[in-house]
C-alpha cells in the first residue's frame, strides 16, 4: 500500500508557515528557497522523507547536514560520485534514496529523474506491487522506442503521494488505489500481457478508469464504445474533438491547438527563432 506520508506533510506545512524565502536562479529559472528547516525536517522519522523536504525547499544547509549523517551503501555513494560528473549541482535536487535497489529499472533515467524533487518524492511513496507495474510499463514503452522519460514522470505524478498536501489529489488517488486492486484481480484471471500492461499505462496517464476486470483487459473496446456513445448523442464537433484527443492522448483540445501552433515555425524572422522560448519548444 503507497505510503501515506504523514509526517512529510505535516513538515512541509511547518516549512511554509515557519521559515522565511526568497527566489534564487537555478537550473535556467527562479525558485523559492526555504532557510532554517532543519528543525521541521526532523518531524519525520523517514530519512528519505527528510531528503523529500530538504530538496523541495531548497535549503542547501538541511541538504548538507542529511548528506553529513545519512547512512548511504557505497553503490548510492559511488552513484552520486559519477552522476555529479555531469551535473555539479546534484545534491540541491536529487533525493538518494531513489538510489536503491528496487529503482534499479530507472537507472537509464535518473539524471533525469534527479532534477525534478516533486517527481521524486511521489517516486518514494510507491508501494512494491506499484513499482513493479510502472517497471512493467517502462519495459514496454521502452520496447516501442518511446520517450520513457516523460511517460515515467507523469506516471509517478498521477501514482504517488506528495509530501505537499495539496498536489494530491485525494478523490483520484482513490481511484488509483482500486484500480490497483482490480489490476491484482486481473492478475489472478489473466497473464498481466504487454496489452494489458499498455492498457493500465493509458488508464493510468489519461484518468479514464475500468469499472471490472474485463474492461480492463479490453480496454480498447471500452473507449471505442465512448467515443461512438458520443459521436451518437453529441452533435458539437469541438466537443467530440475533445473527446477523441482526451481519449487517445489525454489532452484538451485547447492544449492540442497550442502545440500546434508552437511547432509551426513557417515565417518566422530570424530575431524570433533565435528567441530562448522558440528554440526550447523547437528542441523538445
Amino acid at each position: 500500500m503507497m505510503r501515506t506520508k504523514e509526517q512529510a506533510c505535516i513538515a512541509w506545512r511547518e516549512v511554509c508557515n515557519n521559515c522565511s524565502d526568497h527566489q534564487e536562479f537555478f537550473a535556467g529559472g527562479y525558485s523559492y528557497v526555504f532557510e532554517n528547516t532543519m528543525p521541521y525536517i526532523e518531524l519525520c522519522d523517514e530519512m528519505c522523507d527528510k531528503f523529500s523536504i530538504a530538496t523541495l525547499s531548497g535549503d542547501a544547509v538541511a541538504i548538507q547536514a542529511l548528506y553529513n549523517t545519512a547512512n548511504l551503501s557505497d553503490y548510492q555513494k559511488q552513484k552520486i560520485k559519477s552522476m555529479q560528473k555531469i551535473n555539479n549541482e546534484l545534491l540541491q535536487t536529487l533525493n538518494p534514496y531513489i538510489l536503491q535497489e528496487k529503482y534499479s529499472f530507472l537507472e537509464p533515467y535518473v539524471n533525469e529523474l534527479a532534477l525534478d524533487a516533486i517527481i521524486q518524492d511521489k517516486l518514494l511513496s510507491l508501494d512494491d506491487y506499484e513499482l513493479y507495474i510502472l517497471e512493467r510499463i517502462v519495459d514496454l514503452s521502452s520496447s516501442y522506442g518511446i520517450n520513457s522519460h516523460r511517460l515515467i514522470g507523469t506516471i509517478i505524478d498521477c501514482l504517488g503521494r506528495s509530501s505537499i498536501s495539496g498536489r494530491n489529489d485525494e478523490k483520484f488517488l482513490e481511484r488509483v488505489s482500486s484500480l490497483f486492486d482490480l489490476i491484482k484481480e486481473c492478475e489472478k484471471k489473466y497473464t498481466l500481457d504487454d496489452e494489458i500492461i499498455g492498457n493500465i499505462g493509458y488508464i493510468i496517464k489519461t484518468g479514464i478508469f475500468p469499472k471490472d476486470v474485463e474492461e480492463l483487459k479490453d480496454f480498447t473496446s471500452k473507449i471505442k464504445e465512448m467515443l461512438s456513445e458520443n459521436i451518437n448523442t453529441n452533435n458539437d464537433m469541438n466537443d467530440l474533438k475533445d473527446d477523441l484527443l482526451y481519449a487517445l492522448f489525454g489532452m484538451e483540445l485547447s492544449d492540442a491547438k497550442y502545440f500546434v501552433r508552437a511547432f509551426d515555425l513557417e515565417g518566422l524572422s530570424s530575431e524570433l527563432v533565435l528567441n530562448e522560448g522558440v528554440v526550447e519548444l523547437a528542441t523538445i
